[in-house]
């Protein structure tokens, strides 16, 4: 049976909201023409994604049109052409110049700085008569790591973002971690730091800033909102362009809920400033159960507040506290997390830990997922972090550029789904990504498709119609 569009558009007025989506015919955005390619297959058998069946049930009905309606009007990211820009990696020795020179993937972001805050810069207050401020009052700072960062990013044409961690000892009352108490010094700080970065003086450009790292702020919410209010009052003063990204919480499931930090923190801030805004709303992608899957991301998750996965509470988030349904979702750290027994991170800290080759799995699925969840950028941490989610010299820095070739450029017009323990994740083209969480299994692609590229890089042939063993690490199938 086929449907005429008529007959949807009083489904569509009370079934459309702004949800992950379904982009049949890969253009980048969810509208009429997808709704079109469905309704003239409506009721059919033996369909399949490029013809409505978003599901994948085998039949176009109201279940795909459910689905369909609720990811109506999406754009960005989940849709869209995949930029390299999602490909986010952090430097963590504190020499950008020589460990970019290390690197055997490629980026389109530089991520953030390490052992550059401000009390890095100015770690002695400042002098004279006048002080605290900017009159007969003399700061001293040393911006040598933070301009290797920028010289970098700059060098390269990545965009790079600057984090808020923690304050100088003698502008929080000895309490780094503390609300800052000096906030004439603080204002001074903030006021070199985004001229000195604004991309008109020499030193680059900070298109970016985070307000908050993880539970680092040892305050209340209702300080960390104060403060926040003050950092973004000062940025914007400098520079209205630059992108304001927050709050930067591990444990998205929990930090994200119903009632949890985020609520609080943005009934706070709203209270102070009623135009408060956030242009990218930040998490940290790390899993912390003992289970270090990376499709936490898309859930279920049980044994915490919000269920739904990381991507998902986050949206939920978004629409609870009424910020706009194009606010972005950036994760700024995110990796396996703990990846030797080191005493930092002693692999119970987090998570379990895995060996080379579930890292090789784990990179793949993790960045193929965090995109079709709705994520527009990735900050893997880190590129060469001794003991947590190191990359440099691996097989799952491999699998990194591997996954990375199959998505930049193309869209991911089939979001990642599963059947039972098999995920499948479409791209624009027409290859097909798949695994199978719990292991070997056979699996027969469907008719067209007579290659697949493995994450080592290599690319076996196979009978078109004939079954080929999958397994945890993703394969592209290819025509």
């Amino acid at each position: 049976m086929v449907i005429g569009l008529a007959s949807l558009v009083g489904y569509f007025i009370i079934h459309k909201s702004h949800a992950a989506g379904a982009d049949i015919n890969g253009d980048g955005v969810i509208n009429i023409s997808d709704l079109s390619i469905l309704a003239a297959h409506f009721g059919m058998l033996g369909q399949t994604f490029s013809t409505g069946d978003l599901n994948g049930d085998g039949v176009v009905n109201i279940s795909d049109l459910s689905i369909l309606a609720a990811a109506w009007g999406q754009v960005g990211s989940g849709t869209g052409v995949i930029p390299a820009s999602f490909f986010s990696m952090d430097f963590s020795n504190g020499n950008p110049p020589d460990e970019y020179t290390t690197l055997t993937v490629s980026i389109g972001d530089l991520g953030k700085e390490t052992a550059a805050e401000w009390g890095n810069i100015e770690p002695t207050a400042p002098t004279g008569s006048g002080c605290p401020g900017t009159v007969n009052c003399t700061h001293t700072y040393n911006w040598t790591r933070l301009d290797s960062y920028l010289t970098t990013a700059t060098a390269h044409n990545l965009p790079f973002q600057w984090t808020w961690e923690a304050a100088p000892a003698w502008a929080s009352n000895n309490n780094p971690t503390g609300p800052v108490t000096d906030n004439a010094d603080f204002d001074a700080f903030v006021n070199t730091l985004v001229t000195r970065y604004n991309g008109n003086n020499g030193h680059g450009l900070i298109s970016a800033y985070e307000v908050n790292n993880e539970t680092d702020f040892s305050g209340t919410v209702a300080q960390l909102a104060a403060q926040t209010n003050r950092f973004v009052n000062d940025i914007k003063a400098v520079n209205p362009t630059a992108l304001i990204v927050g709050i930067g919480m591990a444990q998205p499931d929990t930090y994200y809920a119903p009632g949890n930090m985020f609520d609080q923190f943005w009934a706070d801030w709203k209270a102070i400033n009623p135009n408060a805004h956030l242009d990218v709303i930040s998490y940290h992608g790390y899993p912390h159960t003992g289970n270090p899957v990376p499709e936490t991301i898309m859930g279920p998750v049980s044994g915490v507040p919000c269920t739904s996965g990381y991507a998902a509470c986050i949206k939920a988030a978004i629409t609870r506290n009424g910020l706009p349904a194009s606010t972005k979702i950036w994760d700024t750290e995110g990796s396996w997390g703990c990846n030797s027994a080191s005493s930092d991170c002693n692999g119970s800290r987090d998570n379990p830990l895995l060996t080379s080759a579930q890292q090789v799995a784990f990179v793949a699925r993790y960045l193929m997922l965090t995109w079709s969840a709705g994520v527009s950028r990735q900050n893997w941490y880190s590129w060469d972090e001794v003991s947590w989610g190191r990359l440099i010299g691996t097989p799952a820095a491999t699998a990194y550029q591997q996954v990375e070739n199959w998505m930049v450029g193309n869209t991911m017009n089939q979001p990642c789904t599963a059947t039972g323990t098999v995920w499948t994740c479409g791209f624009s083209n027409s290859t097909l990504a798949v695994w199978n969480t719990a292991g070997s299994s056979s699996y027969t692609p469907a008719a067209g498709y007579i290659h697949y590229k493995d994450l080592a890089g290599g690319t076996t042939n196979f009978t078109s119609g004939s079954a080929i063993t999958i397994g945890t690490q993703p394969l592209l199938l290819t025509h």
